[in-house]
This record gives C-alpha cells, sequence and structure tokens, in this order.
C-alpha cells in the first residue's frame, strides 16, 4: 500500500481514483494466491485432480456460471486456477465501446447492462452465473458496446 500510495504522489494521482487504485490492489491481493505458486502447484495435479479443485474454488461458484456447463473437465482444470478476482461498483463502467479488449468477465455477484452512451439507454442486464466479453475478444475486435455495474459486482476474469 505505501507503494501505491508514493506511486500516487510522484505520478499526481487524483486522490479519488489513488483510493479507487489501493482499493482494487488491495482486492485481488487479499482473494488472489500468487499466480505462478498457483501454476506450479496445478502442474503437478492429475487432470481429474485439476477439475476436481477448479470446481471447489472461489466458494463453487464455477457451477453457477454457465459458461463451463459443458465444457471438458480439462479445460475446467486448466483455466479456472488462472482466473482472478475483481470488483466494480454500482454505476461504474467496466469498459467503454471501442476500447480494446482485455478480459472476459464471469459475474459472481450483481448485476450489469450493455449500455449505449449516447442515449443513455441500457438495453440488456446481465447477472449472476452470466459472462460476457469473450466474442470481442473471439473475433479480435474493439468492444462493440459499454458495459455499466448497475449494481456493486464481483467478477472472474480471464
Amino acid at each position: 500500500m505505501q507503494a501505491i500510495s508514493q506511486f500516487c504522489k510522484e505520478n499526481d494521482i487524483d486522490r479519488v481514483l489513488a483510493i479507487k487504485m489501493r482499493n482494487a490492489v488491495y482486492y485481488v491481493s487479499n482473494s488472489n494466491f500468487i499466480s505462478a505458486d498457483k501454476q506450479k502447484i496445478f502442474q503437478q495435479l492429475s487432470p481429474v485432480l485439476k477439475c476436481q479443485i477448479a470446481m471447489e474454488m472461489h466458494n463453487g461458484v464455477i457451477s453457477r456460471i454457465r459458461y463451463f456447463d459443458d465444457k471438458d473437465s480439462n479445460l475446467i482444470g486448466s483455466v479456472v486456477p488462472l482466473l482472478s478476482p475483481s470488483k466494480s461498483h454500482r454505476n461504474e463502467y467496466i469498459f467503454r465501446r471501442n476500447g480494446h479488449p482485455t478480459a472476459i468477465y464471469f459475474i459472481v455477484s450483481g448485476r450489469v447492462s450493455f449500455f449505449i452512451e449516447e442515449t443513455g439507454l441500457a438495453f440488456k442486464d446481465m447477472v449472476a452465473g452470466g459472462y460476457f466479453g469473450d466474442l470481442d475478444i473471439i473475433f479480435k475486435r474493439k468492444r462493440r458496446y459499454t458495459m455499466l455495474s448497475t449494481t456493486d459486482c464481483d467478477f472472474l476474469t480471464m
């Protein structure tokens, strides 16, 4: 936290933005085992055991995310341990239209909306168990829509 404070001070980062940055780093660091260590551990496990553990990770939420319903156990055991927790607050943009896609979002809790900034209209809501952002990555295109948290949200991101 001291390093973040120093960074914000040296780079003249706005106080509100600095608080958001500290909160984000605190959230991720307290809910995410070091990725390199996680990968080393999982490399030693059989595919069946990897999948069983992956299904229990993140409080078992994977069984409630529709994306994983029809996926092979090898994929689940390989991907789920690499997911990172993320959070957004009510009325916060998750990403904006025409932005470069960097993640797929799996909704653990909360509600998000596809949002058209020009009109201020939300046209589709998604809730826990849903996912979004995948098509932009698959088709290697800029974000087609803006995504807005309509409640406080928790995600797993890939």
